[in-house]
């Protein structure tokens, strides 16, 4: 996973946070007006019916990721191939605390 910025990366991190093989990067971004934002980046893992029906691994991301950013003095952005639509309540509880965009 990469992430390429023209605007200064503050503090990222590499995490794995639910499983070892799956990155997400997490840093704070300032813009050139000097105001600073979260940025969460992830890829959880994909719906595989026939390994994971529930998608547990990648709601459980999700949910962290939500929790990490509850109480975020910041704006906050997460991005991603999320791979799902707008419904499931993992999603609703994110878009329910963070400003998120789905890129397609």
């Amino acid at each position: 996973m990469f992430i390429f910025s023209k605007l200064e990366l503050i503090h990222p991190q590499l995490k794995f946070i639910v499983d070892d093989s799956i990155p997400s990067i997490h840093s704070e971004v300032r813009l050139r007006s000097g105001q600073i934002f979260q940025l969460h980046a992830v890829h959880p893992t994909p719906p595989m019916p026939q390994e994971n029906p529930p998608s547990t691994d990648r709601d459980a991301e999700l949910m962290k990721t939500a929790l990490e950013t509850l109480d975020a003095d910041l704006p906050v952005i997460v991005i991603g191939d999320l791979m799902m639509w707008p419904g499931p309540k993992p999603l609703r509880c994110l878009k329910n605390w963070v400003v998120y965009w789905m890129l397609v």
